[in-house]
């Protein structure tokens, strides 16, 4: 799922375990350390996580596309997700405006 915002918006992320098959588990599982977050292109979106590591914010910088992915371990496995992030310029298109003309 591509999330699209804006540039200077912000869009909090948070973490979900799945199983094998992409459905939620009940219940969260314990990390065995915080999970890190990145930026595959941090030029276009910067990502900040929390202490816990388990919710981010990502900030748009640049218009463009990339991947903020999470990963981690929970019970000595490795686990990963991403998400693609598109930002999208503020500016759609220049309106000309003409002067006063000279006499």
């Amino acid at each position: 799922m591509a999330v699209t915002i804006k540039l200077g918006q912000t869009v909090p992320y948070g973490e979900q375990e799945v199983d094998a098959s992409g459905v939620p588990l009940p219940s969260q599982l314990a990390f065995d350390a915080p999970p890190t977050w990145a930026s595959t292109s941090p030029n276009i979106a910067t990502v900040a996580a929390s202490a816990d590591g388990l919710t981010a914010v990502v900030t748009a910088v640049a218009p463009g596309s990339t991947t903020i992915e999470c990963s981690g371990k929970i019970n000595g496995g490795t686990v990963s997700g991403s998400d693609v992030v598109i930002v999208l310029n503020n500016v759609a298109g220049l309106k000309l405006v003409p002067g006063t003309p000279t006499p």
